[in-house]
């Protein structure tokens, strides 16, 4: 019985902070008016090109697959895991093309690369905002569970039956694994929310890197 009691406390303190996170992290959300945000940062789920790009306007169908060199550049620029120093020296080398200039071949380059990864931060976003709504329905979940958790518990105190506390008991257990699940996955926010930033950044660097080279 006493261990009984130590666990039904535990689940109740999990139940209780549970109730406590789920209240706290859609409030981030809300201050920009979308249920489903939980970063801190504003949700934009497109970039601006106009906002990192000084140079000519971009073209709509850069068509930079059909070049080859551009074929291999926009990858290692888009690409986090390569540093763009080591690109740096690739994109200096690009000359003008057959009936192109060199800055209207860069153009075409950082247009190419800008909606990459726009492309790729696009899905992210929608990715973050599927996770949300994925813990926002399980907090819900746990609280339903609580309440009906609560009911048993009278009902068996009521009794004191075994099958009535076999049920309750059964309930509970829900109650913890669900909290474990939704805590685990709280923590990850900071790490996904981080995501879209990073690539935002990415987008200005590669701005700044193919910029440097126009007039050149």
């Amino acid at each position: 019985m006493t261990t009984f009691t130590t666990k039904v406390w535990a689940i109740a303190a999990l139940a209780l902070v549970s109730g406590l996170v789920s209240g706290l992290a859609p409030g981030l959300a809300f201050a920009f008016g979308d249920e489903n945000w939980p970063c801190q940062q504003r949700k934009v789920e497109h970039l601006s090109w106009g906002q990192m790009w000084t140079g000519p306007a971009l073209p709509e169908t850069p068509d930079w697959r059909q070049d080859p060199a551009l074929a291999e550049l926009v990858p290692l620029l888009t690409a986090r895991g390569v540093a763009l120093d080591q690109v740096e020296p690739l994109i200096a080398r690009l000359q003008a093309g057959d009936g192109e200039t060199r800055d209207a071949r860069l153009t075409r380059l950082f247009a190419g690369a800008f909606r990459e990864i726009d492309v790729e931060r696009y899905k992210i976003v929608g990715g973050i905002s599927g996770f949300a709504e994925k813990q926002r329905a399980l907090s819900v979940q746990i609280d339903h569970k609580r309440e009906e958790a609560a009911r048993l518990e009278a009902k068996a105190r009521d009794t004191d039956n075994n099958d009535d506390w076999d049920a309750y008991e059964a309930l509970e257990d829900e109650v913890f694994w669900d909290t474990r699940i939704y805590q685990d996955r709280q923590r990850s926010i900071t790490y996904i929310c981080e995501s879209p930033v990073l690539l935002e950044k990415r987008a200005f660097a590669v701005a700044r890197l193919i910029q440097s080279e126009l007039g050149g």
